[in-house]
């Protein structure tokens, strides 16, 4: 699962955090606090999703441990 947490899951808070960072960026904050807000909003979808996963008994799952992977290293779920 190295790969999958390192690699995906780096991309997976990169991307998200350029995505928020640019909306909050558009919606007028500057560009510190766009990436603040973008990384904050990153790992707070992240959050979202463990217990998503958590709550319905899937993290054991194929699908599950996939998406715990990517996430784990936004989340430091250790």
């Amino acid at each position: 699962m190295k790969r999958e947490v390192f690699g995906l899951g780096g991309l997976q808070v990169a991307l998200n955090t350029l995505v928020f960072g640019l909306a909050a960026s558009w919606l007028g904050f500057g560009p510190g606090i766009s990436v603040v807000i973008g990384g904050a909003l990153a790992l707070s979808s992240t959050a979202l999703v463990i217990k998503q996963l958590s709550d319905q008994l899937e993290l054991n799952n194929p699908h599950g441990r996939l998406a715990t992977g990517i996430l784990r290293p936004s989340f430091g779920i250790r």
